[in-house]
């Protein structure tokens, strides 16, 4: 069994194992169905990890059943509950229905279904079907009492109808934590003019410590009908989340306050643009204040002395909130550095292939050619390739997870200089402490990107919310086990030198780049210099692909051999050097040993090549003992290249020796017994068979 598919089975084992945990800590057992087949997912890994034969065969299988019954059902959720914000609920009722069926139709997500397609349905304007489904939900005991259940359910088909002061009437014994109600109070309330009981139920979710987003929903209404116009442009300005993200509903709001404050030019822009952008209920709402603006009926906000006061308390409590978030980034940089990653590594697979040999020649990692040739850029180039699809899919998948929330938390800045550095400590580590004579990938820089978020977890934590921060210590701690553990059962294919300094690394330069805390002000000159930092290190990179693209071109380039009137056409990396009147080429780590003449026979003989060659020779003194390789070396001098051709194949001590002959002119190849070098040996020798030649 193959290292790819392994790594397969060791993905299906390790997600399948931790969504059975999951579901057991959570007590979740309507997900039976789910259960069962991820218990089945986990067990047929198992078997393929412990029996190589049946692995073969039930790798595929197993990967696909686990990326359609458990990865795709979490991928649809997280897309639903993603999109709800946005007002996409027609999305959402897809994408959870989707992975209802896929899960097993368990109770929690057909209520969600629901929840969803009554938003769906009261956002195109269906009010019946809405409170058909709210009704339902009631039913089922999806809205529980604490919330407001029987009053929630009658009272958001009314607010999604608009009627406003049918919802007042319904809160007279509303449970004081129910958060939704309460945002929904705040709107109806705002909207027929009652701006005091807005501002109390803004202030009692600000006093329960309800979710930001329910605090924002409440507010911002509450200011766009007390007619705050120019906080709301400068929300605008700022990009404030209490806006919202939905398309078009800044303009509504802002259209709204400046109705409210009697500027009815500008409110009509803005309700006209609103018109074209905004979704469902938000361009009715554009719509219907387009309507009273034309029959001249607009709702205006007076505010007394008291409210006046409430209100800009409430701009100064949004201002500090602002004042105190982080400012969160799209992930550009993480973005690009996976991009150029997966192309430069699929042209690779395209082009050249996985063979060790062929990676060597486009930059892989190599102490001995950068201790004994100075190839200072190989420690840079492994990180655009990979060994393998599977390889590529693993380190791409971590460095997005991990990158983009690292990124959006820092800048592009701190996160170049620590994927850059990490990958580059790994790669150092990789050559000089595990020796590396060929290795590829950029599990380094994702393994610092590891410890820099948790580095930023732990020494930053008012950069995520509190749920958040938790789920992401237990996965990053969790993939970090997992890593570890993957390298110690893989010793010999994983470079646990890489991972370790990776990460270490990478929490060492977060530490070091902390952003600062929320409300501080970072100094303009350090800011400056990490920039400058950046650019130098990306600068570097750069350079040092540009020197493996030509290093490659070297390469893979052949060359014309000339010695004792022979001549023949090689592979460029291939180095001559002279012994007597012939030559003898190699190249560590190229396992391998070429030695070309012609007749009369050379002074060198063949088992000598062992000794010109020290790659050859640590192997054979690793695999055999010393009074051996005396015996091999008396057995094994003929006395022309006939005899060496007749006794060739008894020369198996682990090599194989070739001889290529074209009259007088001889090639001798004495190479390792590999699988995974023979087809490239075998290519080898074909190419010295055609191109062998005497000159004159």
């Amino acid at each position: 069994m193959d290292v790819e598919t392994r790594l397969l089975l060791y993905v299906v084992a390790l997600g399948a194992g931790v969504s059975l945990v999951t579901i057991w800590r959570r007590r979740a057992y309507a997900f039976w169905f789910h259960m069962s087949v991820v218990a089945a997912l986990f067990a047929s890994a198992a078997v393929g990890l412990a029996w190589p034969a049946l692995g073969r065969l039930v790798a595929m299988p197993s990967l696909i059943g686990f990326c359609a019954l458990s990865l795709a059902p979490s991928l649809l959720l997280m897309a639903a509950r993603a999109v709800v914000p946005r007002r996409r609920y027609a999305v959402a009722e897809f994408c959870t229905a989707a992975a209802s069926v896929l899960l097993g139709m368990p109770r929690p997500i057909r209520r969600e279904r629901r929840l969803w397609g009554a938003l769906a349905a009261g956002d195109r304007g269906d009010y019946a079907r809405c409170a058909e489904e709210f009704e339902a939900l009631y039913g089922l005991g999806a809205l529980p009492p604490s919330q407001g259940g029987a009053q929630l359910a009658h009272v958001v088909p009314m607010a999604v109808a608009r009627r406003w002061r049918e919802v007042l009437q319904r809160f007279d014994d509303a449970p004081p934590n129910a958060t939704a109600l309460r945002v929904i109070e705040a709107h109806a309330a705002a909207e027929t003019g009652d701006l005091r009981r807005a501002l109390r139920a803004c202030r009692r979710l600000s006093e329960g410590h309800a979710a930001t987003v329910h605090r924002h929903q409440a507010r911002r209404w509450t200011l766009a009908c007390a007619g705050r116009a120019t906080y709301l442009e400068e929300a605008e300005r700022a990009r404030s989340p209490l806006l919202g993200r939905v398309r078009g509903a800044s303009d509504l709001l802002i259209g709204r306050a400046h109705e409210a404050a009697g500027d009815d030019d500008t409110a009509r822009a803005r309700y006209e643009r609103a018109a074209r952008r905004a979704p469902g209920a938000l361009r009715r709402d554009a719509d219907a204040g387009l309507a009273r603006l034309r029959v001249g009926t607009p709702r205006r906000a007076t505010p007394d002395e008291i409210e006046t006061d409430e209100i800009l308390e409430l701009e100064r409590s949004c201002r500090d909130e602002d004042a105190q978030r982080l400012p969160e980034r799209r992930p550009l940089a993480t973005w690009w550095l996976s991009a150029i990653t997966t192309v430069v590594s699929a042209a690779v697979f395209l082009t050249v292939g996985t063979d060790a040999f062929q990676l060597l020649a486009v930059g892989a990692l190599s102490e001995p050619l950068i201790a004994n040739e100075g190839q200072w850029w190989r420690l840079f180039s492994p990180m655009l390739l990979h060994g393998g699809w599977v390889h590529l899919l693993l380190n791409i998948s971590s460095i997005l997870i991990i990158g983009a929330p690292y990124e959006s938390r820092v800048g592009a800045a701190r996160t170049i200089l620590v994927y850059l550095g990490s990958g580059m400590a790994g790669s150092l580590a990789s050559a000089y402490l595990n020796h590396t004579e060929i290795g590829v990938g950029a599990s380094g820089a994702a393994m610092g990107l590891m410890g820099a978020l948790l580095v930023l977890l732990l020494r930053r934590p008012d950069a995520f919310e509190s749920l958040w921060r938790t789920r992401w210590v237990r996965f990053l701690w969790l993939g970090l086990g997992a890593t570890l553990a993957l390298g110690l059962l893989e010793r010999a294919v994983v470079d646990n030198a890489a991972h370790v300094a990776g990460c270490v690394a990478g929490a060492a330069l977060a530490a070091m780049l902390l952003p600062p805390r929320r409300g501080g002000d970072e100094p303009g000159l350090r800011r400056a210099g990490r920039r400058l930092a950046a650019a130098l290190v990306v600068a570097l990179a750069v350079t040092a692909c540009v020197e493996a693209a030509l290093e490659a071109r070297r390469w893979l380039r052949p060359q014309q051999v000339v010695a004792r009137g022979v001549e023949v056409s090689l592979p460029g990396w291939l180095r001559p050097t002279p012994v007597g009147r012939s030559i003898v080429l190699r190249r560590p780590p190229a396992e391998l040993a070429l030695l070309v003449g012609a007749e009369p026979w050379t002074e060198v003989a063949p088992s000598e090549l062992l000794r010109e060659q020290p790659a050859l020779w640590r192997i054979y003194r690793r695999e055999h003992p010393e009074p051996l390789f005396h015996e091999a070396r008396q057995l094994f001098r003929p006395k022309d290249v006939a005899e060496a051709e007749e006794c060739g194949p008894a020369f198996a001590f682990g090599f194989r020796l070739e001889t290529v002959r074209n009259g007088r002119a001889f090639v001798l190849l004495l190479l390792p017994e590999s699988p995974e070098t023979d087809a490239l040996f075998d290519e080898l020798v074909r190419g010295i068979r055609e191109s062998l030649r005497l000159v004159d």
